[in-house]
């Protein structure tokens, strides 16, 4: 599977890998706006259609009867360029020995109105059909270079967080949707853990008040003191009530919260309180 590996990324510990797809689907099997009619010897180009090259005199002649016959009101050509690999698009590559038209892209007029949900044609109808035709040549000509992708992202354990396929998409518009997975991804691991984020206020008259709230990603604290007298050294008297408090708080938040982090908070307060108070936050 490494072959196919186009480009890695590494975001808060998970590794993000986007692949090019070794077995793409073909964008025709969508539902499309238009039919591609193609004609070759070696390549299974296009949708499936009943027309037959040898009984027309020639392109002009098969571009007349798709309109004649089949009602199309927008016609274009596909052009093949066939070096070391093949790619399509709607415009000549100028190449008399590597290239040449393979057919046509169309859309009838039933179709043109049932899509945009019209009665009547219009030079700005017409022309969004065009541009929709474009577009999907343009699709299966990634198809057709390869340019189909795939992502893979792993946790820090080396574990399948996500995967999907298929995708007809910049690898660095992937990367970005990537990252979105890899921050759900935390969201949702963390609440399972129940990281907290634990509040205390401690007023001017020396008494406190504590709560807890939900972290987004690690256990955290903020401690706000209120009055000016705290700084002078009075509220270190209050000290052990507070780092009481905080303990029966890490207490009750049970074996879910994280190895160590009581201790380590108790620790960090216990500074913030011995070195003068203030407000501080530790993430």
């Amino acid at each position: 599977m490494e072959e196919y590996l186009a480009e890695t990324e590494d975001y808060r510990g998970h590794k993000i890998k986007i692949y090019q797809d070794p077995e793409p689907k073909s964008p025709r099997e969508w539902d499309n706006l238009g039919t591609m009619v193609c004609f070759h010897k070696r390549y299974d180009l296009g949708d499936k259609h009943g027309i037959k090259s040898d009984e027309f005199g020639g392109w002009d002649d098969i571009e007349r009867h798709l309109i004649e016959e089949l009602g199309a009101v927008v016609v274009l050509p596909l052009y093949l360029y066939d070096h070391s690999g093949i790619t399509m698009r709607t415009g000549s590559f100028h190449d008399r020995w590597d290239s040449g038209q393979v057919g046509f892209v169309y859309v009838d007029r039933d179709s043109v109105l049932k899509e945009y949900g019209k009665k009547r044609l219009s030079k700005s109808i017409i022309k969004r059909a065009t541009n929709v035709l474009e577009s999907e040549v343009k699709t299966y000509d990634q198809y057709l270079t390869g340019q189909v992708y795939g992502f893979m992202v792993e946790d820090a354990d080396g574990e399948q967080v996500d995967s999907c396929w298929g995708y007809f998409d910049e690898p660095s518009d992937m990367i970005k949707e990537c990252k979105s997975i890899v921050d759900h991804n935390i969201e949702a691991v963390n609440k399972e853990k129940h990281f907290p984020k634990v509040e205390v206020f401690v007023t001017k008259t020396m008494k406190f008040r504590a709560r807890i709230r939900e972290s987004v990603e690690q256990p955290s604290y903020e401690v706000s003191v209120g009055g000016e007298e705290w700084g002078k050294g009075k509220g270190r008297n209050h000290e052990e009530k507070v780092v009481k408090k905080m303990s029966d708080i890490l207490t009750a938040l049970g074996t879910e919260f994280v190895t160590n982090a009581s201790s380590v908070m108790l620790d960090e307060l216990q500074g913030m309180f011995g070195g003068g108070g203030g407000k501080g936050e530790s993430k």
